[in-house]
């Protein structure tokens, strides 16, 4: 598996289950959050009702203990429940609570028939405290608690109670089991909601992601088929609709490089096609006429020299003009008057001509080689159109770069085809030359957001001012 297809697949299976993960994250989590504030509102209402219950128990255990034991515990024979105190008033003295029982000083069971535990007796012999405990009787539940009784200070001998303890005790049967269903409620509650927000999230996922899925659809056609599709919709001003517009800006992209392309490969394949057959005829008239004489034979290898020689030049910008776009050279600043002073003077030393410059020293950020090559080429092209003799003028002023000739000129009508790639002025045809210098100056200013001209010189005198530039223009200016 190669590098390409690792990175591949992530993207592709990523892209196919990512509406799914959505719709089952967004139910995960609002199922937990939904548990985990259920439970804990029902583990604070849980304790809350004990707590009421537990203080309801505590006050009238000790209103009861508090009294004779013969007053209200010894004397009701029967006063077990509540509901079978005949004999006690009604009103204020009536105990509140289901269960009263009592507990004799050796923890013996007086009165009542709940079961007995070894705390309530240990509280009733005076071992031990206060004591809460639910009580499981029969399958309900029994809040019950055992407080030890005030000892009499008058005892009877004839009463076995001086002592032991008083238990009150409530059935929370009923409130355990409503704790249950309550409980039972949350966990129902957090799995329709968590079910619900999956739900929801599931359709919300589907027109989020639509955006994300074509992209992934027209980038896959395009890997696949290497055909470029139409231009998506959904351009907006969100996350995605800025994943989308920039989908379509590559696409466009896409579209004119492929259209630069092709014409490159037409525009080329015709301009190669001139110096080649000159070659051939000639070379093929060498070699079927050997009789030729030898000024004759030297005169067509010279030709065929000429030939390869602009052969040779025309495929070397054409590689050049087509790997302009793909230059891994990164932008910086640099000080476009140096870099200018310095092509200037080897241009100066290779060609002979006199070049005068005026520059403004400051820092530019642009791409010094390709910047270094569209003035090479500009010189080239002015030292071509010039007359021997004539000064050749270099400005730069920012970004902007301008080369003067004193040459022919251009025609207005044809300015504005000047930077075309193989295109040639009628009047510059004999001219040796690929047209494509000024194309390449073209490509590098577009690469640095720069732009290219061609004006009158300012003294209204004979040449041509052609230039770029190679980033905006601090004066707006082309």
């Amino acid at each position: 598996m190669t590098a390409r297809q690792r990175l591949a697949r992530p993207l592709g299976g990523g892209g196919r289950h990512l509406r799914r993960r959505t719709a089952v994250g967004v139910g995960a989590v609002t199922t937990l959050v939904v548990f985990v504030f259920g439970i804990a509102s029902w583990l604070l209402f849980a304790h809350s009702l004990r707590a009421t219950v537990d203080d309801d128990l505590r006050s009238v255990a000790n209103t009861i203990s508090a009294r004779q034991p013969d007053d209200v515990l010894v004397a009701a024979g029967e006063n077990e429940r509540v509901g079978e105190f005949d004999q006690l008033p009604t009103g204020g003295d009536r105990p509140p609570v289901p269960y009263i029982e009592v507990l004799a000083p050796d923890g013996t069971q007086v009165v009542g028939a709940l079961p007995v535990t070894d705390a309530a007796v240990a509280a009733a012999t005076g071992d031990g405290g206060q004591v809460l405990e639910t009580l499981d009787v029969d399958g309900r539940y029994i809040r019950m608690l055992t407080v030890p009784a005030d000892p009499d200070p008058d005892p009877d001998p004839d009463s076995d109670v001086g002592g032991g303890a008083v238990r009150v005790g409530i059935d929370m049967t009923n409130i355990v089991e409503g704790l249950r269903q309550a409980r039972a409620g949350t966990v129902l509650a957090g799995l329709t909601a968590g079910l619900l927000a999956a739900a929801i999230a599931w359709l919300m996922a589907g027109r989020l992601i639509a955006p994300v899925t074509a992209v992934a659809a027209a980038a896959d056609h395009l890997r696949r088929h290497q055909d470029l599709p139409d231009r998506l919709e959904g351009e907006g001003d969100d996350e995605l609709g800025q994943l989308v517009r920039s989908f379509n800006a590559l696409l466009d992209d896409l579209r004119e490089s492929r259209e630069s392309q092709r014409r490159l490969v037409a525009d080329a394949s015709h301009e190669l096609r001139t110096p080649l057959t000159s070659l051939r005829v000639k070379t093929e008239f060498i070699q079927s006429s050997p009789e030729l004489r030898t000024e004759e034979r030297q005169r067509l290898l010279d030709g065929a020299v000429a030939d390869l020689a602009s052969l040779s030049e025309l495929v070397s910008e054409l590689v050049e003009l087509a790997a302009e776009g793909a230059t891994p050279e990164r932008a910086r600043l640099v000080d476009l008057a140096d870099l200018v002073e310095g092509v200037v003077e080897q241009f100066r030393a290779t060609s002979g001509r006199t070049v005068t410059v005026s520059t403004a020293p400051g820092m530019v950020e642009t791409r010094p080689r390709q910047a270094t090559r569209a003035l090479n080429n500009l010189l080239v092209n002015a030292h071509k159109y010039s007359p021997s003799g004539e000064p050749i003028s270099v400005t730069q002023d920012g970004p902007r770069i301008a080369v003067r000739d004193h040459g022919p000129g251009i025609p207005v009508d044809e300015r504005d085809r000047v930077f075309d790639r193989f295109h040639r002025g009628a009047a510059h045809q004999s001219i040796d030359g690929s047209g494509l210098g000024l194309a390449i100056v073209e490509s590098v200013a577009t690469a640095n957001d720069g732009a290219t001209w061609v004006e009158d010189p300012p003294d209204a005198g004979p040449g041509v001012v052609v230039g770029f530039s190679v980033g905006p223009s601090p004066t707006g200016a082309d």
